[in-house]
């Protein structure tokens, strides 16, 4: 039974529930209001979920640009794949690729903008440099002179990964298979849905 099937077949019981009174009819005609919308939800998020497979192909096949080509990326909003040597390392999401890679990018980038560059940087210090104190905050990480070497490294290797690219307008589709390319490509290394 189809996701939608299954909310329509609950109708017939919001009427048995309906009963005889004002209050009753009037509780029945908002749960049947909340059952169409819920359905019409349900059909908004399978198209959007039969279109995931196709694009995740599309990024798959997508035209890798190299290094410092921004000029030649696209402003436009999109799902972007990062890759060193073809292995895919980060999925992300954005308005405007050029000016999300930049941030990505930037030798001058903060930690709140290089947050790819970012994690790598604390994936590294905890492997190689147990002296930082990885437990500060982010701002105080960053401000961390030894940290800073490490992140300033970081940068310079994403500056370096190639990016792939699939136009995507509509900001639910992006959202949805920003998380569904993440999985399918294996980034949760660099990944994270946890929200702060």
């Amino acid at each position: 039974m189809s996701l939608i099937a299954a909310w329509e077949s609950l109708a017939p019981f919001v009427w048995l529930i309906s009963g005889k009174s004002a209050p009753h009819r009037r509780h029945a005609r908002c749960v049947a209001r909340l059952v169409s919308l819920a359905a019409g939800g349900v059909a908004r998020f399978q198209a959007v979920a039969d279109r995931l497979p196709d694009l995740l192909a599309e990024l798959r096949g997508a035209t890798a640009w190299r290094g410092q080509q921004d000029g030649r990326l696209p402003t436009a909003p999109g799902i972007y794949l990062l890759t060193e040597n073809d292995a895919p390392i980060y999925v992300g999401q954005t308005r405007n690729l050029r000016g999300r890679l930049g941030q990505h990018r930037g030798a001058s980038s903060r930690e709140n903008e290089a947050s790819l560059a970012f994690n790598i940087a604390k994936l590294d210090a905890a492997a190689n440099h147990p002296s930082i104190d990885l437990h500060q905050t982010r701002l105080a990480l960053a401000e961390d002179p030894d940290f800073a070497d490490v992140f300033r490294v970081a940068r310079k290797r994403v500056a370096a990964m190639e990016v792939r690219f699939v136009e995507v307008d509509d900001p639910e589709l992006r959202t949805v298979f920003e998380v569904y390319a993440a999985v399918a490509f294996g980034t949760s290394e660099h990944n994270s849905f946890e929200t702060h």
